[in-house]
């Protein structure tokens, strides 16, 4: 036999001890074995993905069916090998050591990276999305215009529902302000438009009342039955968002093959029912989070907010509890790492039986601790003793004199010492050190680049620190699918998170571009200045031949010589203000949207105009009309986006206007009303037309002082006249009044016939009483169409009866007016309004004004 290796005498035996151990005939076999097999070990990585089928040779711990090495010495020596603990458990001085195929506890079946859910993602946005999904949007989006909606109704006030793209504006504006250190900065200086603190993106995302509207209103469940649900579940008002977004973390990553327990400290100082202090935390005060952090990436897989005592009581176990909870979705094969406060004997049997295996420090009050383990004076500097049992280790190493630090683990199952470069630190030291830092590692790059503002509200601190570990984990997912991107940059992870802002907001810039008419020009240029190309779309859209900024309309007399900043899109002449006019009815070929639709397009198609081109739309509340997916609205604005101003929002969007509108109707000593078509019923239709017609002086009063207050913006000023002008045009009041006859006899009609007791009789009279109605006001405007085929006579009895009827709105010269029409179109056949339309279009208007002239 060759000569025997000499023994290492890191556990300090006694010479009795080491000669007994000499003596025995095992010795040969222990130490060639275990040469040979530190060998083979070395070939396979603790994290390489095995088969659970496939052997592999390496050293671990022996089972209860296996031969214990040490069990003869120990009944020959008596105690002197093993140590014996305070609650009477023995630990062996020396490794249980055979060759056994890896344990299952070791082999991890999953690869780690990508998974299904998450492999598909193509952007940074797109990574983001993958935590802050659409089912936590739109929970978000829902609760906060449920309670938007609550405070504004109690002030009789109309809120604009936030929709998707704001919403996400607003996460992309906090992860900006985070990523340049901005959230602890006012509101008003960041929306300055100071050149020295000026950000082009901040005011292009959103204005800066819209983002506090956001700010204030921001809720994540239901607050009408939030109180009930607290009595249960004291993270009521955010629990639903955050198991998804728990959910989302835990199936976007399959971890590597070591993970970290540990607490996390939200920094937070208002009331919150569990709110800790922890002093050896940088911010002392706050929300404890247990979290779950991929020891390689920090990646957190898995988070679990502590929510205080339960009953007035502490919860006995709470350490072991906590870790279960976190690793209960995890397959076999995986290494967890724990500090004092989780680590037990206890922890670690349940671990096993799972298949995990724990390392993690031990307090020196645990009662299964020998006390030959804990610090002495007399040990030296950086040494190290042992204990094992089959299928644990404790290790204590002194850094310093009088200290130690214990340790238990079940992944390790020798007692290797490092050189002198460590310290002769223990392998079990040396890999504890490596993998306990994931979740302080997480909170550090939290804190770095921080989204949290200032806040009274608890649910609000944990949202913001969702949003930090969201940023954070898009980052990780993205650098793992794309390892080259932006290699060799120091701040490759806040280039990540402006980059993550930028696309969170581009599509609400987009909208407000191409909506918003009524944005400062500083904004635009903003908003250009953030995305290029929409100045190049812009450019796209309104290139025209003529390159003048002005030019004489050419629908007006030249004259006249009025001048218009206004192009055509199609000729590209310069036109004035557009003018709504009664054009007539059309019959429809059905009720439903898709025959309305089809009717609409083959009238504009008829006075040869593109729907494109139009600048307005209106419809009521009928379903088929204002359907938000299925009616003549949804299907009109694939063809055109541009929407109708309704008045009624002006006034109500703004107390200070409202009040205006109020005193206007006060000094009339009027009733104060004002109606929207909300509601699907007749009633409500009818309502709005007759409540204008009731106040149309006093609105146009209060328009005309809210465009000449001084303390009003210049955008709304200018809105306001714009309205005046309108409702001060004969063709408004005009179809007001005819508007408001109809519909008030058509809700009468549908009120009687909604009678249960009205007769079949009755039930005809109203149905002829509404079609002569339909009549009445085709025939009385036929005069302006069927007059070709009359006399003279005829056609002026025609329009002295329809001065008559109408002689609020039709001066005494129009008998004069009609004839010198007459003539103007004499020779022509026309039949209907759309026609005289058409051939009014298609003649100058001022060659007829002239003819006029010329007669009289």
């Amino acid at each position: 036999m060759s000569e025997k290796p000499k023994f290492r005498n890191e556990n300090k035996l006694t010479d009795d001890e080491l000669l007994r151990i000499l003596e025995t005939e095992e010795f040969d076999y222990y130490f060639e074995n275990d040469l040979a097999l530190e060998g083979a070990a070395s070939d396979i990585e603790e994290t390489d993905v095995v088969d659970e089928n496939d052997e592999v040779d390496d050293l671990l711990l022996i089972g209860d069916n296996e031969v214990d090495l040490v069990s003869e010495s120990v009944s020959e020596g008596g105690e002197n090998l093993r140590y014996i603990a305070k609650d009477g458990s023995e630990w062996a001085k020396i490794p249980y050591v055979t060759r056994v195929k890896r344990a299952k506890h070791n082999i991890q079946k999953l690869p780690s990276g990508l998974t299904q859910y998450s492999s598909k993602f193509t952007s940074i946005k797109e990574a983001f999305d993958l935590f802050f999904s659409e089912d936590v949007i739109n929970i978000i989006l829902r609760e906060t215009n449920r309670k938007a909606e609550f405070v504004y109704s109690k002030k009789n006030k109309a809120f604009v529902p936030i929709v998707k793209e704001e919403m996400d504006a607003f996460l992309g504006l906090l992860i900006n302000f985070g990523a340049v250190h901005g959230n602890k900065e006012p509101v008003y200086v960041l929306w300055s438009q100071d050149p020295v603190l000026c950000r082009p993106i901040v005011s292009a995302s959103l204005s800066r009342n819209r983002f506090q509207q956001i700010m204030s209103f921001l809720r994540f469940d239901n607050f009408e039955t939030r109180e009930e649900r607290k009595t249960v579940d004291k993270l009521a008002p955010i629990r639903d968002i955050f198991d998804i977004f728990v959910s989302n973390c835990k199936k976007s990553f399959n971890p590597n093959g070591h993970l970290c327990v540990d607490e996390q400290l939200v920094p937070f100082r208002g009331k919150a029912p569990f709110r800790v202090y922890m002093k050896s935390k940088p911010d002392k005060y706050g929300i404890k989070i247990w979290a779950l952090a991929d020891c390689e990436t920090a990646y957190t897989v898995n988070m679990q907010v502590y929510l205080g005592k339960i009953g007035n009581k502490p919860e006995k176990g709470q350490g072991q509890r906590v870790v279960l909870d976190m690793v209960s979705h995890l397959g076999q094969g995986y290494g967890i790492t724990t500090d004092n406060f989780f680590t037990s004997i206890e922890l670690a049997d349940k671990l096993l039986q799972r298949n995990l295996t724990l390392c993690g420090t031990l307090r020196r009050n645990k009662p299964y601790i020998p006390s030959e383990l804990l610090p002495a004076r007399y040990k030296k500097d950086f040494s190290s003793m042992f204990a094992f049992m089959k299928d644990k280790t404790l290790v204590s190493y002194v850094p310093k004199r009088n200290s130690a630090v214990v340790l238990l683990s079940t992944e390790h199952r020798d007692d290797k010492i490092s050189g002198a470069d460590n310290d002769y630190k223990p392998d079990i030291i040396l890999h504890y050190n490596k993998t306990k830092g994931a979740v302080d590692t997480t909170d550090k790059l939290a804190k770095e680049y921080a989204t949290q503002r200032k806040t009274n509200r608890w649910p609000m601190a944990i949202f913001f620190h969702l949003l930090d570990i969201a940023a954070i984990n898009a980052y990780k997912l993205w650098i793992h699918a794309n390892p080259e991107w932006k290699k060799g940059r120091l701040d490759k992870r806040r280039m990540f998170l402006l980059e993550l802002g930028h696309q969170l907001v581009r599509n609400n810039i987009i909208c407000r571009y191409n909506k918003d008419r009524s944005l400062h020009e500083k904004i635009k240029q903003n908003m250009v200045t953030v995305l290029p190309e929409l100045k190049t779309d812009k450019e796209n859209r309104e290139q025209v031949p003529n390159q003048k900024k002005s030019g004489r309309c050419h629908l007006c007399p030249r004259n006249a010589d009025k001048k218009s900043r206004k192009h055509c899109v199609q000729c590209s002449k310069f036109e004035g203000n557009p003018v709504e006019r009664f054009v007539g009815f059309k019959p429809l070929r059905g009720h439903l949207s898709a025959d309305i639709e089809e009717d609409v397009l083959e009238a504009l198609k008829d006075m040869e105009l593109d729907i494109k081109n139009c600048r307005g739309q209106s419809y009521d509340n009928a379903a088929n009309m204002s359907g938000r997916y299925k009616g003549l609205q949804a299907r009109i604005r694939e063809h055109t986006d541009e929407e109708f101003y309704k008045f009624y929002t002006f006034f109500s969007a703004s107390t200070a206007r409202w009040n205006i509108l109020e005193q206007a109707f006060s000094e009339k000593k009027k009733s104060f009303t004002l109606k929207r078509l909300s509601d699907t019923r007749w009633s409500a239709r009818a309502d709005a037309p007759a409540t204008l017609m009731r106040g149309y002086a006093e609105i146009i009063t209060a328009l005309r002082r809210v465009g000449s207050d001084k303390s009003q913006k210049p955008t709304t000023k200018i809105e306001a006249n714009a309205i005046a002008n309108n409702l001060e045009k004969w063709e408004t009041a005009m179809l007001t009044a005819m508007w408001n006859r109809f519909l008030n006899h058509s809700n009468l009609t549908s009120k009687s016939l909604q009678n249960p007791s009205i007769s079949l009789g009755n039930s005809l009279e109203l149905y002829q009483g509404y079609q002569e109605l339909n009549d009445h006001f085709c025939r009385d405007f036929c005069v302006l169409f069927d007059c070709h085929g009359m006399s003279l006579r005829e056609i002026r009895n025609a329009a002295t009866k329809l001065r008559s009827v109408n002689k609020n709105d039709l001066d005494e010269g129009f008998e004069e007016e009609l004839l010198h029409y007459l003539q103007f179109a004499s020779g022509k056949d026309i039949k209907s309004p759309i026609e005289m339309y058409k051939y009014l279009k298609e003649s100058a208007p001022f060659q007829m004004y002239a003819f006029y002239c010329a007669c009289t």
